[in-house]
């Protein structure tokens, strides 16, 4: 499938040709209850599945696991986000070729965000009519069908700090994606997963089992219709650059073998994912046949998971095949945490 041309629409309420960014001045995660409730797993990959808080629910003091989660980094995340959406639309949004389908999708979930945004995060999001407003970044976006000239997709995709993946479940039992928006990747194009089921979306996946391959395919089949129940993972890199997001020329390569000061080098990154099915409606019948997978990306400063995560970082390093991917990366930040 082909990615559907955006280039010529603009993202309300933010001048992006004036955004000018500095990967060396990006502002790392402090949100430390992210990291306290974050699990660093000692193995890899890790199904490490839990249940989302009832969306429908107060949310309670302790232990929310939230569905899609705005934190202290929203207003730099946006920033980014819109950069990276308006630098290489073709890259970070993906359409299905403008299939009606996949917008009926993109419509309903754009209306259950808005409405567990502002439910859970009035003091970041309010709805003005017909209008979501992101108070913290200023941006506002009419949320009924065709009002905009933005697709639904790309209106969710800059609303927060989450990437959106839209999975169809096939007739013969098979979970394709098929659309996204995918601003924050780690080593990953959108476009090159298009179309593919979740053994081919895996198949490089280093330690996924058969039986690993069994609890994803079973999950996914079993998962019942929103709000009932959703589930959260997360998983964990070690890597050098801190930047959200797709900007141009602000994702260097960076040589491994120049870290000299691994304290101020090298990042953690978590990213925090999701599932949810949509429920089917009498506007949109089908929208059960849909998975939505939600990818936020969090960044820690390697002092901070020290002070934080220290012990369980450092074991991780030692067993997760995934953290210890990128030797030199992994050997550095152990000699750090060992200090």
């Amino acid at each position: 499938m082909e990615n559907t041309p955006q280039g010529e629409k603009s993202v309300q309420g933010c001048p992006l040709a004036s955004l000018n960014f500095d990967a060396s001045k990006i502002v790392l995660s402090t949100n430390k209850r992210n990291l306290r409730d974050m699990r660093i797993n000692p193995i890899a990959p890790a199904a490490n599945m839990r249940r989302v808080t009832d969306p429908n629910s107060v949310e309670p003091t302790d232990h929310f696991v939230p569905w899609f989660a705005p934190d202290d980094e929203l207003a730099r995340a946006v920033q980014i986000r819109k950069a990276a959406y308006q630098e290489n639309p073709d890259r970070v949004l993906n359409t299905a070729d403008d299939d009606p389908s996949v917008c009926a999708v993109a419509e309903q979930l754009l209306e259950l965000q808005t409405e567990y945004l502002v439910r859970h995060y009035p003091a970041m999001y309010e709805l003005d009519g017909s209008v979501i407003c992101n108070k913290v970044s200023g941006d506002r976006y009419d949320i009924t069908p065709g009002a905009s000239d933005l697709h639904p997709l790309a209106i969710i995709g800059l609303l927060g700090q989450e990437d959106v993946c839209i999975v169809h479940e096939q007739a013969d039992g098979r979970h394709v994606m098929v659309a996204g928006f995918l601003a924050s990747p780690t080593g990953w194009n959108l476009a090159d997963f298009i179309g593919l089921d979740m053994d081919q979306i895996h198949e490089n996946v280093d330690g996924y089992t058969e039986k690993l391959k069994s609890t994803v395919d079973r999950s996914l089949s079993s998962l019942p219709e929103f709000p009932e129940r959703q589930f959260a993972r997360n998983n964990t890199f070690l890597g050098l650059n801190p930047l959200l997001g797709l900007v141009h020329d602000q994702m260097p390569d960076i040589d491994e073998n120049s870290i000299t000061d691994a304290e101020s080098q090298i990042i953690f990154r978590s990213e925090y994912e999701t599932l949810t099915r949509l429920p089917a409606t009498e506007k949109n019948p089908n929208g059960n046949q849909y998975i939505i997978f939600t990818i936020e990306p969090r960044v820690y400063a390697l002092s901070t998971m020290k002070a934080e995560r220290g012990q369980d970082l450092a074991k991780a390093i030692e067993t997760n095949r995934v953290l210890g991917r990128k030797a030199i990366v992994a050997k550095e930040a152990m000699n750090y945490l060992n200090q």
